[in-house]
This record gives C-alpha cells, structure tokens and sequence, in this order.
C-alpha cells in the first residue's frame, strides 16, 4: 500500500502536472529578464500549459493500453490532472511579466508560493491517480514505474538536483529533474519550480597547472 501511494504521487510528477515553472532548472536560451524587465525563463514555462498536458495524458494513456473496464478512473484522473493546473495558471498571470525578483526574501516568497501551488496540485491529483493505479494491472503498474525512472532518450528522469538538492543555479525547492514524460520516457521532470532562490554554493577556484 504504501509503495503504491508513493508511486502514485511520484506519478502526478510525471505526468507533469505540478508547477509548470519547473521543468528546466538551468538557465534557458535569454535567460532572465534583466533588471526590471520581465523573468523570461518564467514566463516561456508558463506557455501552452494545457497543450502541454494534454499531449502528457494522450502519450500516458496510450503507453498504460487503459482498457475499457478502467476507462471511468482514467477520465476522473485526467480530469483532476486539467483542474489542478488553477494554482500555477494564477502564479503564472502574477509573475511572468514580473520582473525577477534580487533580493533573498522576495525570492524566497516567490519559491514558498510556487512550493504552496505544487502542494495543491499534489493534492488535488493524487486521491484520483491512487485509485487509478489500484485498477492498473501489474504490468499496466510495471510500466507506469518504468516510464517514470526514464527521462529522454532512457536517461534517468532524476536531475542531479533534484528535491531539496542543488544544481549550478541554486537549490531546487521539490524541483526534480530534466526529464519529462514523452517518447522517451516519463521522468518526474517537468515538476520543481525552476531554479531556486539562490545562487548556490560558490565554485571552487581552479587550480593552475605547475609548469
């Protein structure tokens, strides 16, 4: 039971249907808004939200063969999966023309809230996703664990800074990886909102060769 329920929840991750600032944790082709204009890595993450999702579920029910027996838990999921998407649809028309914010503790705020709309999504998904993995067989379930340890191209779907952990551009706050569900795979990648708050930790100064 308790395997299942967290496979279940890992699989809301997966399916991308948490923070949808989240995907990337580096910096994305022209980075962050400058001083004053608009956090652009922000905003291009907040686009096509429900496109992107709705690609996800078709990709997942066809991947997990849903049979017709278990065709009424699918819908109740995938309906929950479309109605959880209102918390980071609401950040996503506060923030993506905001500039990003320098100081510590606004950006701290900022992650609290994209931490607080991830926690909703989770809890608005994850009753639905439970019951549906329970009708799953088990190699509807083997499968669904094996799209979601996969990122693109079979890689690991786990980002080397992944929840609580930090990457080059700070720690990620519930951030998981650059996986993502699709041909490739179903990482609990697209999840995590984006880069954290800090900086991270210094880089080491590099040592000059002896000549």
């Amino acid at each position: 039971m308790k395997r299942a329920l967290l496979t279940s929840a890992l699989l809301v991750a997966g399916l991308g249907v948490a923070v949808p600032v989240f995907a990337q944790g580096g910096p994305q082709p022209g980075g962050p808004g400058g001083p004053g204009g608009p956090d652009r890595h922000f905003a291009g993450m907040c686009e096509d939200q429900e496109a992107r999702l709705a690609g996800k579920l078709a990709y997942a029910e066809k991947k997990l063969h849903i049979t017709d027996q278990q065709r009424a838990a699918w819908t109740k999921f995938a309906d929950a999966a479309r109605s959880s998407l209102k918390p980071t649809q609401d950040l996503c028309v506060k923030f993506k023309d905001a500039p990003r914010p320098a100081a510590l503790p606004q950006r701290l705020e900022r992650a609290e809230q994209m931490m607080q709309a991830h926690l909703q999504q989770l809890q608005t998904v994850r009753p639905a996703l439970t019951d549906l993995y329970a009708q799953l067989t088990p190699d509807q379930q083997k499968e669904a664990d094996h799209m979601l340890n996969q990122g693109p191209g079979g890689r690991m779907g786990m980002h080397h800074g992944g929840p609580g952990g930090w990457d080059h551009d700070g720690p990620r706050h519930h951030g998981m990886g650059s996986g993502g569900m699709g041909p490739g795979g179903m990482g609990p990648g697209m999840m995590g909102p984006g880069n954290g708050p800090g900086n991270g930790p210094a880089k080491a100064p590099q040592e000059q060769p002896k000549g």
